[in-house]
Formats: C-alpha cells, sequence, structure tokens
C-alpha cells in the first residue's frame, strides 16, 4: 500500500517497506516527480519520473538505472530501465 502525507511516501509490502521524501515540479509539463528513499530498499537513492493524472488515476513513469535521466514520454518498452504504474 502506498501511503502519501504532504512530501513523504510509505510504501508497505509482505516484508519490505520502503520510505521517503517526494518533490514536484508542477511548473514542468508533464509534472516531475522526484522520489528520494530515506529508509528501507531506496535509501539514499534519487528515483526521476514524471506523472499525470488521467481519468482520476495516477500515473507513474520511473526511471530505475539509477541515473539522473527522466523519462519523456508514458512508455516503458521491453528491455529498457523505465517502470510504467498506473
Amino acid at each position: 500500500m502506498l501511503t502519501i502525507k504532504g512530501r513523504e511516501y510509505e510504501l508497505t509490502m509482505p516484508g519490505a517497506a520502503d520510505k521517503g521524501k517526494l518533490t514536484v515540479d508542477t511548473s514542468a509539463v508533464p509534472y516531475q516527480l522526484t522520489i528520494e528513499g530515506t529508509e528501507g530498499p531506496n535509501k539514499g537513492t534519487k528515483i526521476p519520473c514524471i506523472v499525470k493524472l488521467e481519468k482520476e488515476q495516477l500515473v507513474v513513469c520511473y526511471q530505475l538505472d539509477g541515473g539522473e535521466a527522466r523519462p519523456t514520454t508514458f512508455e516503458a518498452p521491453d528491455g529498457s530501465s523505465l517502470l510504467l504504474a498506473n
């Protein structure tokens, strides 16, 4: 379950928890989100993302390769280091 309170998040899964901070840039198109893990498997990791709200559902495209390059489209081709979640 994902819980967001202000600029902090907590993701709980069986046997694991991930906590961190969120930074959102709503002046960018699409909106830019940076996730910074503070506890759990992503501790010390920054994950650049893009986000949009589509039909009352949050859509997020994550860059998971550890780099700073932010996704530019809401696509995650096979074999890429992108993850598309909605």
